[in-house]
């Protein structure tokens, strides 16, 4: 049984997942609806188990947060969503801001060419530079040939550096 609140900024939380006909194939866990083991879960189709316990420490959010768990068993049926609350009282910290912006003008094929686009995410980047709102703010901004498919995808890496309360 959670809290209904915590000053703690993790949750231990103990999951049974049970199925009295099947064997279970993955556990989903999520928090303010991010699956927290990825949108998979956690593969148990290799336990070949009628019943997984375990406990799980998940990070929480300022304020309400919503926990979702469910199972699904190897025939491809899905348990309800057993889901619970709890207030996270964090202390008043401003968050960091990410701020990735994109915006391609310059296009190789011939007038395809956009008059704003790499401007407007070059303005959009230094108006955030002076809000107040935010502790740090970490911006990257990629315009016309910066574009690619590989610079994109390493940005990834730039924006799992976040934590769960950045923005």
């Amino acid at each position: 049984m959670l809290p209904i609140s915590t000053y703690d900024s993790t949750i231990n939380l103990v999951v049974t997942a049970m199925d009295t006909i099947e064997n279970l194939d993955r556990l989903n866990v999520s928090v303010n609806d991010v699956p927290i083991y990825g949108i998979k879960g956690i593969n148990l189709r290799n336990q070949n188990v009628r019943k997984y316990t375990a406990t799980f420490n998940l990070p929480l959010s300022r304020g309400e947060n919503k926990i979702q768990v469910s199972a699904l068993n190897q025939g491809g049926a899905e348990s309800l969503k057993a889901t619970a609350y709890i207030t996270y009282n964090a202390p008043d910290v401003k968050p960091d801001l990410y701020l990735l912006t994109i915006g391609v003008s310059d296009y190789q094929a011939e007038g395809k060419d956009l008059q704003y686009a790499a401007k407007d995410a070059q303005d959009i980047a230094e108006l955030y530079q002076s809000a107040q709102s935010f502790n740090q703010i970490r911006q990257k901004t990629l315009t016309n040939q910066e574009v690619t498919k590989a610079n994109i995808l390493d940005m990834r890496q730039w924006l799992e550096q976040t934590g769960v309360d950045d923005q």
